[in-house]
């Protein structure tokens, strides 16, 4: 759907305002994190830094729904596009010392800055020289999520402390999303297509991601008290 508004074309306005909000939502939980009093102070600057990052992506997105129409095609919407990537790639990489963090290993904590260098320089490479499709991108942010999402099943099973279940929801919610916009499942093909449900699903994901994530760094606190 496109709309001229104040004399500016805004392409695939339910995308892009989709996308849009995601940012606002990304950028308000990042900012609550941050400000956030806890004693794990650590696990709260990644859980910060991941939202920060899917801010970044969502705003990049908003602007490349808007104005690229023709895509990668021309050099800046392939700028704008490789720094979405870059965007999400980072953020691939917040959830793995994240996943380090709350498995308490000392041994992986040590092994992730390596690791986490060369995934990010091998999804780059793949990004730019073998295919910039989106399924790349997920490719490389999928396992550091089911890894979280492993993690988080098996604490709440022994547990039963709730934020653990809801932290495995957000993600289970989270990948729902992607599997709508992998099979192109829209409410309408030109006022709200497959990428906008992928957005609405995905922001309730993240809501239910930090509502978990507050109540971890709540746990922790305690239990440092």
């Amino acid at each position: 759907m496109t709309l001229e508004l104040g004399g500016i074309t805004l392409h695939e306005f339910d995308v892009a305002a989709t996308d849009f909000l995601l940012f606002l939502e990304s950028t308000l939980f990042a900012w609550l994190l941050i400000r956030f009093k806890s004693s794990a102070a650590q696990l709260q600057r990644l859980f910060g830094a991941l939202f920060a990052m899917l801010a970044i992506a969502s705003l990049l997105g908003a602007l490349y729904h808007a104005f690229f129409p023709a895509k990668t095609a021309t050099p800046p919407g392939l700028a704008i596009w490789l720094l979405i990537g870059l965007s999400i790639g980072l953020a691939s990489i917040v959830v793995w010392y994240i996943d380090a963090l709350l498995l308490d290993s000392e041994r992986l904590r040590r092994a992730l800055p390596a690791f986490a260098c060369i995934n990010l320089l091998v999804f780059m490479c793949m990004l730019v020289l073998v295919s910039h499709q989106f399924k790349i991108i997920i490719a490389f942010y999928v396992p550091p999520m089911i890894a979280l999402a492993v993690i988080s099943f098996a604490r709440w099973r022994r547990t039963s402390a709730m934020q653990w279940f809801w932290m495995f929801t957000g993600i289970v919610i989270s990948f729902v999303a992607a599997a709508l916009q992998f099979l192109r499942i829209g409410i309408h093909p030109v006022y709200f297509n497959h990428d906008a449900v992928y957005h609405v699903v995905q922001a309730a994901a993240l809501a239910i991601l930090f509502v978990s994530f507050l109540r971890v760094l709540r746990m922790r606190s305690v239990e440092g008290a």
